[in-house]
């Protein structure tokens, strides 16, 4: 007897996408995480004028860790089954 998670078509056996799923997350979570750096550039550069090195690392850092989270749904967008197609497997040596 077949599970039935919402893995696998019932027919086709091919693996359905997540792509929306991923999208929504790391939107959200993005979200969230430019909400608070935006909070604390504000407290700590125009309210106390405590500005320090850590908080330009916290921006370089979130500015360039941006692109890896969208770059994954765009993948998965893209070709959902890559790295699932029969054609890769038969020709992937042991």
């Amino acid at each position: 007897m077949a599970r039935d998670d919402g893995m696998m078509n019932a027919g086709e056996g091919e693996v359905e996408s997540r792509g929306p799923q991923m999208e929504a997350v790391a939107c959200i979570f993005l979200g969230i995480t430019w909400f608070f750096v935006i909070l604390r550039v504000w407290v700590r550069g125009f309210m106390i004028k405590s500005w320090g090195w850590d908080d330009t690392t916290m921006i370089l850092t979130l500015v360039r860790s941006d692109p890896i989270p969208l770059s994954a749904c765009h993948l998965d967008k893209s070709e959902p089954n890559a790295f699932l197609s029969s054609s890769s497997a038969d020709t992937a040596s042991p």
